[in-house]
């Protein structure tokens, strides 16, 4: 049906002054059919988007199982708007004439400009549905590490399409827009130059949420400090220090300094050195050395494999002994409380064995009994000696079977604690 024709239908049934004035360039009658069809087009779009979207779901959700069926329906709203924009495109033609160019040109900008605005509607549902479906592949994965990049995948995602679409939009309603994107291109070159340091912030930012070198919520030492780490910005990564303050460390810098994460640590190395006064006997150190390693070997926060006790050097004022030990654990907290019971148990041993710690000072000498146990020098080297009697003396080792017979001997936490329940848990 041509114009005429349509015009020669409706005139009997128009009234007749919708055929004489004129608006915005165009007979009241085509102004009126325009806005009948948008209304018939409103209603239209509805069934024809319905039928778009229940297609999809019968196309999509068969092939990708992990796809959500509500998820499509949000493509309903921009697909009925590009349904409506097409049935008005398809009258126009049929309504408005030919020789009102001005009219037609402006109805056919503004169905443009509403066909671009659908479209980057569903361009955006589509990314929103991409991410989310990419999102839910990653947790099945167990790359959930890639997670704290899919806000930021998503954010350029839109900014880009919404770029595009400005673009389009301006073409569409000015013209040439070549030289608008030049100007823009310079305009972008500044601002990367001016902004040189947020990029690098940005791209440092990527790299320690693609790389995790560290996560939130983890201890963690870089440069002279330590502390947890609380946030992992684009731009910065914030740092709670044990004063408890907050640092905020720019991504470029931290991202190049010499990270290390204590909380990936399966056990916590304990390193103590001791000193025995001069006045112990041999085998009152021999019995020492026995007993702190049986300490080690039964305790059950001790790794016995590398545990290791031994007599070191004849200082200026002491017999130093050392003692080098993993305690399993990655909490500071539990391996300060460790390490204090292996302190208070070596103090203990080297109570029973008769002698003292060294004390560094000048001391006058007068009797040996005033500084040192004479009955429990006795004791130590009387054990000491029925060992290498009946050749169990564990030095420089002690056997396997030794080990394994003291394997997990000892209370901890030590009977009398509060907390002494084994199951329970003993943090400072």
């Amino acid at each position: 049906m041509s114009m005429q024709s349509l015009k020669e239908f409706l005139q009997p049934l128009l009234p007749s002054f919708l055929f004489e004035r004129y608006f915005l360039n165009l007979h009241l009658w085509e102004l009126f059919v325009l806005l009948a069809a948008a209304v018939l087009g409103y209603f239209l779009s509805a069934v024809l988007a319905e039928f778009a979207v229940f297609f999809a779901k019968r196309l999509f959700l068969s092939r990708v199982q992990r796809l959500d069926r509500k998820a499509l329906r949000h493509f309903f709203t921009p697909l009925r708007l590009l349904f409506l924009v097409a049935i008005i495109a398809i009258i126009v033609p049929f309504v408005v004439d030919e020789g009102a160019r001005s009219a037609r040109s402006a109805v056919n900008t503004g169905l443009k400009v509403l066909a671009i605005l659908g479209l980057t509607w569903v361009a955006i549902r589509s990314v929103d549905l991409v991410i989310e479906s990419y999102a839910t592949r990653l947790v099945e994965q167990g790359r959930s590490n890639i997670l704290p990049l899919m806000p930021l995948f998503r954010r350029a995602g839109i900014i880009s399409i919404l770029l595009l679409a400005g673009l389009f939009a301006l073409q569409t309603l000015v013209g040439d827009v070549t030289t608008l994107i030049a100007g823009l291109s310079v305009f972008g070159v500044a601002i990367a130059l001016a902004s040189k340091n947020t990029l690098e912030n940005l791209f440092g930012g990527l790299m320690l949420i693609l790389d995790q070198p560290i996560r939130v919520g983890q201890e963690c030492k870089f440069g002279t400090q330590q502390g947890i780490v609380e946030d992992i910005g684009l731009r910065t990564t914030l740092i709670r220090t044990y004063e408890r303050s907050v640092v905020a460390v720019p991504n470029g810098e931290f991202s190049q300094l010499q990270i290390e994460n204590l909380s990936r640590r399966d056990r916590i190395r304990l390193q103590t050195t001791f000193g025995l006064r001069y006045e112990t006997s041999p085998d009152q150190l021999r019995h020492v050395l026995v007993s702190v390693r049986e300490v080690l070997y039964a305790h059950p926060k001790i790794d016995r494999e590398p545990a290791r006790v031994r007599f070191t050097n004849f200082s200026s004022q002491s017999l130093d002994v050392e003692v080098v030990a993993y305690v399993l654990t990655s909490v500071n907290a539990e391996f300060l409380a460790v390490k204090e019971d292996i302190l208070l148990r070596i103090m203990d041993v080297v109570h029973k064995s008769g002698t003292s710690f060294a004390i560094p000072s000048q001391i006058m000498y007068q009797r040996e009994h005033e500084f040192l146990s004479a009955e429990r020098k006795i004791e130590a080297e009387a054990k000491i000696a029925q060992m290498r009697s009946q050749n169990t003396l564990p030095l420089p080792e002690f056997s396997d079977e030794q080990i394994l017979k003291l394997d997990d001997t000892i209370d901890y936490p030590p009977k009398g604690a509060a907390n002494d329940d084994p199951t329970g848990r003993y943090r400072t």
